[in-house]
């Protein structure tokens, strides 16, 4: 059996015309999403026989994550320029066939639309589009990688952080709150002070 565990990068800082797309780092949110993240998966305790990065500092950084959870050696992790380059799922299932067929397990981080993509050509009922540093892990039953074909996955894993609501909004609805409480408060006062006046 050969297992792949696909994970998107974490968050990462916003897009900036100046600088180029694949400089783009992890902010420290996406830092501890990926912290999150790769301590549960490590829970499952899958060593994988390679991480395979795209050479992209956001998804190197996370990739840098997952091996420190898993306790695989960071200069083990293979960077490649050409998984932030691929434009299709098809590539990258071809680029996945030329694995040494002496592993069993790999983890692959990189980008979206690409790995959504490559979920679903290879689990087709798998219709979500995988959020930023989410995991999906896919079993096959071929024996060799060169084997592996559209569908033959079977979904194993899925797990990714849950989305935390903006403080600024979490605020101003405890405070419309408040307000609204102490008005029904000041008003049910008043009344009651209306009604013994009039007695």
């Amino acid at each position: 059996m050969k297992t792949l565990t696909i994970v998107r990068h974490a968050t990462a800082v916003a897009r900036d015309e100046k600088k180029p797309d694949f400089a783009r780092k992890l902010r420290k949110k996406g830092r501890k999403e990926a912290q999150t993240i790769a301590g549960r998966f490590a829970k499952r305790q899958l060593i994988p026989d390679l991480i395979l990065t795209s050479a992209a500092p956001r998804a190197a950084e996370t990739a840098e994550m997952f091996a420190a959870a898993l306790e695989y050696d960071k200069s083990a992790i293979q960077a490649s320029e050409e998984l932030y380059e691929l434009g299709d799922a098809t590539a990258l299932l071809d680029l996945i066939k030329t694995f040494d067929e002496k592993m069993a397990h790999v983890v692959i981080v990189g980008h979206d639309p690409l790995l959504s993509d490559f979920v679903h050509l290879m689990i087709p009922e798998f219709e979500l589009a995988l959020p930023k540093c989410a995991i999906a892990q896919i079993s096959s039953r071929r024996k060799f990688w060169r084997n592996l074909q559209t569908g033959d996955g079977t979904l194993e894993f899925y797990e990714y952080p849950v989305k935390m609501p903006d403080k600024n909004v979490v605020t101003a609805a405890i405070r419309k709150e408040f307000n609204s409480q102490l008005q029904k408060s000041i008003s049910t006062v008043f009344d009651a002070f209306h009604i013994k006046n009039k007695t």
